[in-house]
């Protein structure tokens, strides 16, 4: 049984949104959006691009708002 989660298109690196990325700029197939085929092997017309996950970078809150606290900042007060 495949779950969708192990197949989520917008949780790769090359997902361009709206059904599309740079293995398929057209659409996406129905079999590996869905999930019945995982797109770590070859898939017809992929052009050698496959599923890659997205690197996920660490922020800091004072990045997003100069007048964020840290969590521990605001049990200590």
């Amino acid at each position: 049984m495949i779950y969708r989660s192990q197949a989520n298109c917008s949780m790769c690196a090359h997902y361009q949104g709206e059904q599309r990325c740079q293995a398929f700029p057209d659409g996406i197939p129905n079999p590996l959006w869905t999930g019945e085929h995982l797109h770590r092997e070859p898939y017809s017309g992929d052009g050698g691009i496959r599923y890659q996950p997205k690197r996920i970078e660490s922020f800091d809150l004072e990045d997003i708002s100069p007048d964020a606290v840290h969590p521990a900042e605001r049990l200590a007060a």
